[in-house]
């Protein structure tokens, strides 16, 4: 690894560290393939250096060349062994996290905390080696989203998310485990609710509710902390006291239960489901800014949307108007509404109202 001076580079190093421009957006994450239009990139938002691998990866020369003729950061990821080595370890944790959670259940046997975290902690740093949380898992939304999956989801975006809130050491642990154990309670609601592909009854929603209590029936005795335990019992409360199961606003309940309130509706939104496809982070993020604080707490809200949406910069998308283009900037007062670069023009989204993101392509 060496630091380049911008007007050194050449197409087809890798950068070796997220690279953010004077407004700590990011530009680039690490691991990305420069381009000479990357390369400009760099150039335009005053970047004078950045950190490059050692490696060189052959890019296409061609000048007539065409967008879809570049393999996308997307199409980049999926192929990258970094991506398969972190899908193969993610399989592995939930299994685990899955056998666990059966044995302290139908077996009364002992939970190992401390290897549940440090199972989340190693799936962190693959990603801090790699592309980021947010861009692996945004490409394993193909795999439907069962219970153990999406805690496992949900552990990674609270840590990713207490990180951004630099909270300290232990709070990043809470964190990490109060969005693993949230939901462990769906595991005794009937699969034929919580996958019936058609709308539920008034009496199906109830059953669903109760996964809240089924979680803390679960986590009442073991040597969890009482916060862990409270974020399963009250992360589906909202701030008009329309959540359940207490009805009450967010100010009375334990912070934990809301950093994780707005992962899990985050990645719920945004996963594949059996009865419907996965929401583009970008509507998902619109949606949740348009709810706001009638129903999450601000500050969790307002640094998760706009550091998640910073993270699907440089995907290319397809627009509803039928163009496909890609993320170059994301305004910090408006993150569901990116500039979109589409061959030689530029699409403001938060100007072109009648212009939405389709979806990540």
């Amino acid at each position: 690894m060496k630091r380049i001076p911008t007007n050194e580079l050449i197409p087809g190093m890798v950068t070796a560290e997220d690279i953010y421009n004077y407004n700590n957006q990011m530009v680039f994450p690490r691991g990305f393939v420069l381009t000479d239009r990357a390369i400009s990139r760099l150039a335009f938002y005053a970047i004078d250096s950045i950190r490059v691998d050692d490696k060189i990866v052959t890019v296409p020369k061609n000048p007539t060349l065409v967008v879809e003729d570049i393999p996308s950061h997307r199409e980049q990821i999926l192929s990258d062994p970094a991506f398969l080595h972190f899908k193969s370890e993610f399989d592995d944790n939930v299994d685990d996290f899955k056998d666990r959670m059966n044995h302290v259940i139908k077996k009364n046997t002992s939970l190992d905390v401390s290897k549940v975290l440090d199972n989340a902690f190693h799936l962190v740093d693959i990603g801090k080696q790699s592309y980021g949380i947010f861009d692996l898992l945004g490409n394993m939304r193909e795999y439907d989203d069962e219970t153990y999956a999406h805690s496992l989801n949900v552990a990674l975006l609270c840590n990713v998310m207490a990180g951004w809130l630099r909270l300290k050491e232990e709070e990043i642990e809470m964190a990490t485990l109060s969005g693993m154990f949230h939901d462990v309670g769906k595991i005794q609601i009937p699969d034929a609710i919580l996958k019936k592909e058609g709308p539920l009854t008034e009496i199906e929603h109830r059953i669903i509710e109760t996964h809240t209590m089924e979680s803390y029936k679960i986590l009442r005795d073991l040597p969890l902390h009482d916060h862990v335990k409270n974020a399963a019992l009250m992360h589906h409360e909202r701030n008009d006291g329309r959540g359940y199961p207490f009805n009450v606003p967010i100010q009375r309940t334990d912070p934990y239960a809301r950093m994780v309130s707005v992962a899990d509706v985050y990645d719920a939104m945004t996963s594949l489901r059996c009865y419907r496809p996965g929401m583009s982070p970008f509507k998902t993020v619109s949606i949740m800014e348009h709810e706001g604080i009638s129903k999450y707490d601000p500050v969790f809200l307002n640094t998760f949307l706009e550091r998640a949406a910073t993270s699907y910069i440089n995907n290319r998308v397809l627009l509803t108007n039928g163009e496909k283009g890609e993320v170059i900037y994301i305004p910090h007062d408006n993150p569901s509404r990116p500039t979109v670069k589409v061959g030689d023009k530029y699409v403001d989204l938060s100007k072109e109202k009648d212009i939405d993101i389709k979806s990540i392509i």
